[in-house]
């Protein structure tokens, strides 16, 4: 009887031992061809993986677009006449600057050189133009008027600064919602710097090292989308 149960039980083991023979070579089976299946999948869509890109024709039958084209140059706010010393009027010659570099028949970057430049409307800024200053000093937390900076000292009831079309920029200067002067001391801006896009999209806008000072009566900066745009 002894002999006959130690058989039956090492003939349970081989028995036991084959069927996990057998279920290791189904799974390798199994593995094997789940991996060609990967493969030839891969093959298949590999065309298909970047679809969700538009190509050209689609990009064109789209009412919201980009041109990005820049005018390139330098366009120097000297050469109209701006003065920076934080009493004259520089509305007209700054803004003459920077249409003068939006229409090209001048560089698109309108150099502001060291001042205090006092204005009563706000600069629009348009595609392409980068209105470029020299810095507003060493603190964070005052403009350095002596040490050289470019200041745009706004004095009104709107935004000092318009943003308002693809690739606009604004550096190294610092805007200022001007509480100086009988003219100034009670006015105060809806709002420093905005970003703008009606109808349109707008893309590619930079502002870069910007102090915007003292806008007490509304944000320093503003990103509005109207009528279906939209800001990228």
């Amino acid at each position: 009887v002894v002999m006959l149960a130690l058989g039956y039980t090492f003939s349970r083991e081989r028995t036991t031992q084959q069927q996990l023979y057998d279920q290791v070579a189904q799974l390798q089976r199994q593995m094997n061809q789940l991996a060609t299946t990967t493969t030839t999948s891969s093959v298949d869509i590999a065309p298909q993986e970047h679809r969700f890109l538009p190509t050209k024709e689609e990009q064109d039958e789209r009412s919201l677009s980009c041109t990005c084209d820049t005018p390139s140059g330098f366009t120097y706010a000297s050469d109209f006449g701006v003065i920076g010393d934080a009493t004259a009027d520089d509305t007209l010659a700054l803004q003459a600057a920077i249409d003068s570099a939006s229409a090209n028949d001048s560089g698109g970057i309108v150099v502001i050189p060291k001042g205090t430049f006092r204005i009563f409307e706000p600069l629009i800024v348009p595609a392409g133009v980068t209105l470029q200053g020299q810095g507003y000093g060493d603190s964070p937390l005052a403009i350095s008027f002596d040490a050289g900076a470019s200041t745009i000292a706004y004095c009104g009831t709107d935004y000092a600064v318009k943003l308002a079309g693809h690739a606009a920029s604004l550096r190294d200067l610092a805007v200022y919602d001007w509480p100086y002067g009988t003219d100034c001391e009670n006015i105060q801006a809806a709002g420093g710097v905005l970003v703008e896009a009606d109808a349109a999209l707008v893309e590619s806008v930079i502002v870069s090292n910007i102090f915007i000072y003292f806008f007490l009566g509304g944000p320093a900066l503003s990103l509005v989308a109207k009528n279906s745009a939209g800001i990228a």
